[in-house]
């Protein structure tokens, strides 16, 4: 899927792809994209003449990237990264814009319940946690942890709302840590959504029979994840009012007990 997707991404900047494998050995995929926009239909393009090639906001988010990129080749690679880079952000400016903004375009709108809820998201993808988190800043307080181990630091200090996990992350994984959190008192009521690119009924019901609230299959839209986070805030606010309301009964039944004996 991800392959799939790195494709389409490359031939829409008029790139290409190659691949060598060997047996045995693992294979390498090369990606070339050309310098500058002249090669792009101006349809295509968002920039005006004259205008501002990218915002600062453009800019650090394809340099996010770009530093990913880097941390996952090998270091004689790193160099020949560099040249791509003005062109790579460039191009990125405009993809980007629109799927951080794209809830606030679709006039995205929340019942006041469950706003200002806390929010832990646990991906070790720096791209994809920047991207969720500018999702869910519109409505709550997020939470960023780059890996399982420091997310269950932060669920038992921090107490969040509601955790979002990757499933694929290094040391603790996401089944890993919803193991660890549902064994626990203080983190077991603790919404959990699980957040994976394999989307086959296989992994979903793998996913909730291992205690996880909600499955969300990468990749997804704004708008579905924060429907999918407000639903699961708002039961579990009611939930627990629920169990007040409970244990208030439960009390005033044994105070009447007590009285007629």
């Amino acid at each position: 899927m991800g392959l799939s997707l790195t494709q389409e991404l490359v031939n829409l900047h008029g790139g290409k792809m190659e691949v060598e494998s060997a047996f045995g050995k693992g294979s390498t995929f090369s990606v070339y994209i050309p310098v500058g926009n002249s090669h792009l239909p101006e349809n295509q393009l968002s920039i005006e003449p004259g205008g501002p090639v990218e915002d600062d906001i453009d800019v650090q988010y394809g340099q996010s990237i770009i530093d990913e990129a880097k941390r996952w080749a090998a270091q004689d690679q790193i160099d020949s990264l560099q040249p791509l880079c003005s062109s790579f952000i460039t191009l990125e400016s405009s993809s980007s814009s629109e799927s951080g903004n794209a809830v606030l375009q679709n006039k995205v709108s929340i019942p006041p319940s469950t706003r200002g809820s806390r929010i832990l998201v646990a991906d070790d993808n720096e791209d994809m946690r920047r991207f969720v988190k500018g999702v869910l800043l519109q409505f709550y307080d997020v939470l960023e942890a780059p890996n399982g181990q420091i997310a269950l630091a932060m669920a038992i200090e921090r107490k969040p709302d509601l955790i979002l996990s990757d499933i694929m992350m290094p040391g603790l994984d996401g089944f890993g840590l919803l193991k660890v959190l549902r064994s626990s008192r203080q983190t077991r009521s603790i919404p959990i959504v699980l957040l994976s690119a394999n989307a086959g009924d296989k992994a979903r019901v793998e996913g909730l029979v291992a205690g996880a609230d909600d499955y969300l299959a990468k990749p997804f839209s704004p708008k579905e994840l924060i429907a999918r986070v407000h639903t699961l805030l708002d039961n579990a606010r009611m939930r627990v009012e629920l169990e007040k309301r409970v244990k208030e009964v439960s009390k005033d039944l044994m105070d009447s007990e007590e009285r007629f004996r």
